[in-house]
């Protein structure tokens, strides 16, 4: 009998109203149980006016991610094993076993975002002093760049890795940077390989979660469904080929129509579960950042025509890796705001890419003026589409926000490209200048010989000319050799 209406076995009508039995043993009328599992949520119902028999002829969305256990009302005890609610039952039951790996989640990327934060304090109070490290010896001149074998950063070492070699707290010697020069930054930046091995545990342990178990299992199924009806491929004597089949559905059909099905079973379609993979990918990618800010700082103050230059290149190659990375990983994870923010912080690193290019110039090289131009122009055609994108795309909750933090990204970026196009000369932030000032200080016992550039702009050289450098304003080639300057006017 029905356990909810009380009603016995004599009062229905098993052919209007069909009766379940329970796995603990207990009986539900089949309107009691689509009820209690709000059917209504889960499908598209329509009722028959003849008879008022409910029939549900398709899927509805997922009503969210927390989505609780129905249990039998008499013995409390879960209901499963019912074909006519699998949906709803796994979609119970998978949102439970995530329950406890979301939890262990959150707690590891709160400890992360932590030691970042103590991190980075305790690299800006260090500042000053790797600074003068970075001054106790000069960089040697170095226009190459190092042998593409030995450029590891940014790179994938091998073709299954998720991510690209990131360890760029050290400097490989390939670079040209003097050992002094890379055992200062290693010391300056080794604090923030804790943080690293902590992110890239949550991404491991992304990879375990139920929900990608879920997804592997699903995936399999629906591929396999998809390509049911392939046939085998026989060669000219009517010998089948091992292994070779024509499919009907081809296979970029057939994986495009799987990711379809597995979006419409409430998966995520790189399969991970949460939040956790997407922010620890974030964070990650916001540590890349702001190490790229400090790196740049460093070329900025030893000069461009040294090895720190293709070190700094690789550097925005292994953000730009990453960036691309968070985006796909926030729109598969239909993870809204956080794509927003992703597209922001590809923008911003576009600025830093030509604060970069610009390091460069050099006067009068009219071939690399006219390519360093037409970078430029690539670079603010991509900025101005992913701007339109993130208008498009961003949510309405946070569009202000996001905006005025583009505003002036874009602001950055446009200086950047008429410094390339030579319309406007290169400055140095306050902090910066004053850093550099800092450090002069201490150079004040040395002669010192003031001279301008192609440009007229004003610089100093200690000492005699031993290698050339570049204008702090307009990047043009200064400094010289064997005594001897390049430009001195």
């Amino acid at each position: 009998m029905d356990k909810i209406f009380s009603s016995g076995l004599a009062d229905m009508d098993v052919d209007m109203d069909p009766i379940l039995i329970l796995s603990c043993g207990h009986v539900l009328t089949m309107t009691t149980m689509d009820n209690m599992m709000e059917m209504d949520s889960y499908y598209i119902p329509h009722v028959n006016p003849a008879t008022g028999n409910t029939r549900y002829i398709a899927k509805q969305p997922l009503p969210g991610d927390e989505v609780k256990q129905v249990s039998c009302p008499v013995c409390q005890k879960p209901i499963v094993h019912l074909l006519r609610y699998g949906r709803r039952i796994k979609d119970a039951q998978l949102g439970k076993n995530l329950k406890k790996y979301q939890i262990a989640q959150k707690n590891a990327l709160a400890d992360a975002r932590d030691r970042f934060e103590d991190v980075r304090a305790e690299i800006q109070t260090n500042w000053t002093t790797y600074m003068q490290s970075l001054s106790s010896i000069k960089a040697d001149t170095k226009v190459a760049p190092p042998s593409p074998n030995s450029r590891k950063l940014g790179k994938f070492m091998q073709e299954a890795d998720p991510f690209p070699f990131t360890n760029f707290w050290f400097i490989s010697k390939s670079y040209g940077i003097p050992p002094v020069h890379r055992a200062a930054w290693t010391k300056h930046m080794l604090p923030l390989r804790a943080v690293i091995m902590i992110l890239n545990g949550i991404n491991n342990e992304a990879a375990k979660s139920p929900t990608k178990d879920a997804f592997e299992v699903a995936y399999s199924h629906f591929y396999q469904l998809h390509t049911a009806n392939a046939t085998p491929l026989v060669d000219a004597e009517g010998r089948l080929t091992d292994g070779i089949y024509v499919d009907e559905v081809d296979s970029d059909k057939a994986s495009a129509m799987t990711q379809d099905s597995i979006v419409e079973c409430g998966l995520p379609a790189d399969g991970y579960g949460g939040s956790s993979y997407v922010e620890s990918l974030a964070e990650k990618t916001t540590i890349l950042l702001w190490t790229l800010h400090h790196a740049l700082v460093t070329l900025e103050f030893v000069g461009p025509m040294t090895g720190w230059y293709w070190f700094v290149e690789d550097l925005c190659n292994c953000c730009l890796v990453y960036t691309e990375l968070l985006i796909e990983a926030a729109m598969n994870g239909r993870c809204y705001q956080r794509t927003a923010l992703s597209r922001v912080i590809l923008l911003d690193l576009m600025s830093h890419q030509a604060r970069w290019m610009n390091l460069r110039l050099q006067a009068g090289d009219k071939g690399t003026n006219e390519a360093r131009s037409q970078l430029a122009d690539s670079l603010a055609l991509a900025c101005k589409e992913e701007l339109e994108e993130l208008r498009e795309s961003c949510p309405v909750s946070m569009r202000k926000r996001c905006l005025e933090r583009v505003k002036k990204i874009m602001e950055r970026l446009t200086n950047e490209v008429k410094i390339a196009r030579g319309d406007l000369s290169l400055q140095r932030t306050k902090f910066e200048g004053i850093q550099v000032v800092r450090i002069n200080l201490n150079k004040i016992g040395e002669p010192s010989n003031w001279h301008r550039c192609t440009n007229g702009h004003t610089y100093v050289e200690s000492g005699t000319a031993s290698q050339p450098s570049s204008c702090p304003e307009c990047r043009a080639l200064v400094g010289g050799g064997d005594h001897s300057l390049l430009s001195d006017v």
